[in-house]
């Protein structure tokens, strides 16, 4: 009988399981497509009329900044504010570092994503959402500070239900300032 993890309820087999990769590969694969939402990037005379992963896909127009999202029938645009931060170098190390703000003039949900770009030998590299919900302030961890090999990372994101009159920033923080970041912040 498998069990599910806390926060994500994803399968996984206990010790007294009999083995069966390939049955607990597919529950395991079932769960996260369920979870996972499709995103993809292009120009936006590139964006496909109907994307292949289906309904739910988000679509970043490189050119223009504007997200949109599939609903099963046809593309529609986010609402709202964006702030889109240009690809930044780190300029201090081990600091927090503001790539992208925007405070919101009403409540309402908001997209952060965020990328970066660690140099060759790796990094400590940190991404963090701050703002403030009906509770009060709050910090995310798109990634907590750690060791990150050379390269790419990409595509980290977050929905968030932001509070008006409160800036929504996203921090990267790494130890090298051979690091670039950038980030995009956008209203539902």
């Amino acid at each position: 009988m498998p069990a599910n993890t806390s926060r994500l309820r994803l399968p996984y087999p206990l010790s007294t399981d009999a083995p069966n990769g390939a049955s607990q590969m597919q529950s395991l694969a079932d769960a996260l497509d369920t979870i996972i939402t499709a995103y993809t990037s292009g120009t936006a005379a590139s964006r496909p009329s109907t994307p292949s992963t289906g309904a739910g896909t988000l679509y970043e127009a490189t050119d223009t900044g504007v997200l949109t999202f599939y609903n099963g029938t046809s593309w529609v645009g986010f609402g709202g504010a964006v702030a889109k931060g240009t690809e930044v170098a780190i300029s201090v190390a081990n600091t927090w570092q503001t790539i992208a703000t925007i405070t919101p003039t009403a409540t309402d949900l908001y997209v952060v994503r965020a990328a970066a770009v660690v140099p060759s030998g790796g990094s400590n590299l940190g991404v963090q959402v701050t703002y403030a919900d009906a509770t009060g302030a709050q910090t995310l961890a798109l990634l907590p500070v750690q060791s990150q090999a050379a390269g790419p990372w990409a595509s980290l994101s977050a929905l968030i239900p932001a509070h008006s009159g409160t800036a929504i920033n996203v921090q990267v923080q790494s130890g090298s300032t051979a690091t670039t970041a950038s980030a995009a912040i956008e209203a539902l």
